[in-house]
């Protein structure tokens, strides 16, 4: 749906993913070649003040968390009566992909993926946020090995 828009200075590239809630897609910020998620709100639901303001919520929460094993929060605004946030791009696969691919990881591997992550939740429980929905979809893997905890959405 945003895929080729250009927004300020950011060009959309391609949907990444979506659900009932919105879609993030992968962008390109024009000033440093660096590339970006941006989450909207599906369309409509910005007119729906309680789902509007859990969207917020969500952008809020991800701007007080600054933690290595958290996706960061850049800017967010409106595209046409659309929210949206800005946020880290993590070029990577989420655990359930990686699950689907090898279907058992190493002890080892386990163990740390359980260190980043107490380590992530651990940073939110001390804002008071509960995240509500740790899964595998919504742990990803960067390049250089770290996890990063997404969707805060039902925070």
């Amino acid at each position: 749906m945003f895929e080729g828009k250009q927004i300020g200075h950011f060009k959309i590239e391609k949907e990444l993913g979506s659900g009932a809630m919105g879609a993030v897609y992968k962008a390109i910020d024009e000033r440093n070649g660096q590339a970006v998620a941006i989450k909207f709100i599906a369309p409509g639901l910005g007119e729906n003040d309680r789902i509007y303001q859990r969207f917020e919520r969500e952008a809020r929460m991800l701007q007080q968390l600054k933690h290595p094993n958290i996706v960061r929060r850049i800017g967010q605004g409106k595209y046409h009566k659309t929210p949206f946030y800005i946020m880290e791009y993590v070029d990577g696969r989420t655990l359930a992909q990686v699950l689907e691919e090898r279907k058992h990881l190493p002890w080892d591997e386990v163990v740390e993926i359980g260190k980043q992550v107490a380590s992530a939740l651990h940073h939110a429980h001390s804002y008071g946020i509960v995240h509500r929905d740790l899964k595998p979809s919504n742990l990803m893997f960067s390049k250089d090995g770290k996890v990063k905890l997404t969707d805060f959405g039902i925070a």
